[in-house]
């Protein structure tokens, strides 16, 4: 369940996930539900925790940085609090590994492509789009990419492109 309310509340599917070997990660509903869905279950290897090394350490600093600094251990506190800190974590916190830059930046509210073939090269930015409150269970998943080019030149080269 907390899989299903974390994917609703980032509006996200997950591309993977790591899990302990212990038996309630192993069942047949979570395969199946995560096969559905295309999510790749990895499973830590057991008696090694360098496979677990990454959260491991996600979990050390989120204990650090975030249940340690709270006042209660209540769950809807908690609850409410974890989005600020997430936010934080990716977008704010930086990361050694990363030359001490957030692990997500955003210098856009768009996702820039560049496209080199030859000697055409273009660059656009991305949009999605979906519908905010459908009727339908199939229009509240549907996603709309758009892609526009990113400066007058590239539009002039898609133009022309266009025409021929």
């Amino acid at each position: 369940m907390a899989l299903i309310t974390a994917m609703r509340t980032w509006q996200t599917i997950p591309k993977a996930l790591v899990f302990d070997n212990d038996s309630p990660f192993k069942g047949k509903l979570l395969s199946t539900f995560c096969n559905h869905l295309g999510i790749r279950l990895i499973y830590a290897s057991v008696r090694h925790p360098q496979t677990n090394g990454k959260l491991e350490r996600a979990f050390r600093d989120d204990m650090n940085e975030f249940y340690r600094q709270q006042q209660d251990w209540v769950l809807e506190s908690l609850r409410r609090a974890l989005p600020e800190y997430v936010h934080y974590r990716n977008y704010v916190r930086g990361h050694r590994a990363l030359g001490g830059k957030p692990s997500i930046i955003t210098t856009a509210p768009f996702l820039a492509l560049e496209f080199r073939k030859a000697e055409l090269d273009l660059r656009f930015f991305t949009t999605l789009t979906s519908l905010g409150t459908p009727h339908d269970i199939t229009l509240q998943e549907l996603r709309i990419e758009s892609f526009f080019p990113a400066d007058e030149a590239n539009e002039e080269v898609v133009r022309h492109l266009a025409r021929d």
